[in-house]
């Protein structure tokens, strides 16, 4: 008993070491920006007057500021779209937390400002390949952004690309461009779902929520592309984000529902349930049990509703 007992402590803390190595640069990439922009929430407006000025210059220490102060007057809920043009025209700047930044702020008013956007597309493109992987998907969250038909083309070969991509944080990015490139032009639907194909065989937990997301926005009614990933899918539920857990769970019971066999009465003696219960169910049930104790009320909400 001991031995199994230690055997399993084991299992726990690998699986949650690899959990953790995943996600804790995801939830972590912002605290820097957070404690070094904290002096840049108060904006006398002779300092806002300056952010143009200091756009323009070609000192990186003055664009980093002005950029700072930007992201500042966005998170109080100001309107500094009237930067735009002159914000983008650093989004190839060869120092990275300008570029960080910049990228914050594209993501902000992309939607507002499609065709400034535009101009800026092929350093998008360019940024695709670079060797961080927060630009990669920054990159990307832009592209699929831009409100514009003429461009599904290039935002169907960027996901493509991002699909593919060594850093589930990437392809967490293309899961999720992908029902905005549909919204954007329906017509892409067919490579959309192999795209989703593709993504329903990724190892990490970072990633599958939001393929879950994608799934249901493009493509509900094709159950049978989770056949060969059930089980897998059941066993990763543990070791996901809450909120994906909450996505995957919605999609595994409504393919129990349709997919798998109803429990049926027990004929024989001693059934403690008294229903013979499909296997692929049972797993469904044993890997949803943990989630019970999950830190998010959502969780625990979903799990309860599909009971």
């Amino acid at each position: 008993m001991t031995s199994l007992n230690l055997n399993a402590l084991t299992e726990n803390a690998a699986r949650l070491g690899a959990r953790l190595q995943e996600t804790l640069s995801e939830q972590t990439r912002d605290l820097s920006l957070r404690a070094s922009g904290s002096t840049y929430l108060d904006n006398p407006e002779d300092k806002v007057k300056n952010i143009g000025r200091q756009l323009d210059s070609n000192s990186d220490r003055e664009k980093l500021e002005a950029m700072k102060r930007l992201i500042a007057l966005i998170s109080k809920g100001r309107n500094v779209s009237e930067f735009f043009a002159q914000v983008v025209k650093n989004v190839a700047s060869h120092n990275l937390e300008i570029r960080k930044l910049v990228y914050i702020y594209l993501l902000h008013y992309a939607e507002q400002e499609p065709d400034l956007a535009l101009l800026s597309i092929n350093t998008f493109q360019k940024d695709l390949s670079d060797p961080n992987p927060l630009i990669r998907a920054m990159a990307l969250r832009v592209l699929s952004g831009i409100k514009v038909p003429m461009i599904g083309s290039i935002v169907m070969l960027a996901i493509k690309k991002c699909a593919a991509d060594i850093s589930p944080y990437v392809r967490k990015a293309a899961a999720l461009a992908i029902p905005k490139l549909y919204h954007l032009d329906s017509t892409h639907q067919p490579e959309l779902i192999k795209v989703i194909s593709t993504l329903l065989r990724d190892q990490s937990p970072l990633s599958l929520g939001s393929v879950a997301i994608a799934f249901e926005a493009i493509c509900p009614t094709r159950l049978d592309l989770l056949h060969q990933h059930y089980r897998r899918l059941c066993r990763t539920l543990i070791d996901m984000d809450e909120w994906g857990q909450v996505d995957l769970i919605n999609l595994l019971v409504r393919y129990a529902r349709v997919m798998l066999p109803r429990p049926i009465p027990s004929t024989e003696a001693g059934s403690s349930s008294g229903f013979e219960v499909d296997r692929d169910l049972k797993l469904l049930i044993s890997s949803s049990e943990p989630l019970f104790q999950s830190n998010n009320s959502a969780v625990g909400v979903h799990q309860n509703a599909s009971e």
